[in-house]
């Protein structure tokens, strides 16, 4: 996961990347330097279809938001979760 996630940083500009909520979860409580009962509980917390954002560069990322679904609420949809 970390080669991934340094891949990722070292790209120029914003970059899009799908996933589920397992790896989600994974790369949050990491972010945090959580452990893995905080790695559960971000998966089971994390709405489908929701958006996490993370920013930083190739030395560093931070977790900006996580868990947003703007898409979802007022009435535009039903939240579910992981």
């Amino acid at each position: 996961m970390a080669a991934s996630l340094g891949s990722v940083a070292a790209q120029d500009g914003p970059v899009l990347v799908v996933s589920s909520g397992g790896v989600i979860g994974h790369v949050v409580s990491t972010l945090l330097e959580a452990g893995g009962e905080a790695m559960i509980r971000m998966n089971l917390q994390s709405k489908n279809t929701g958006f996490t954002r993370i920013v930083g560069n190739e030395r560093r990322l931070w977790l900006n938001s996580f868990n947003e679904a703007p898409h979802l609420e007022d009435g535009f949809g039903e939240v579910t979760y992981a």
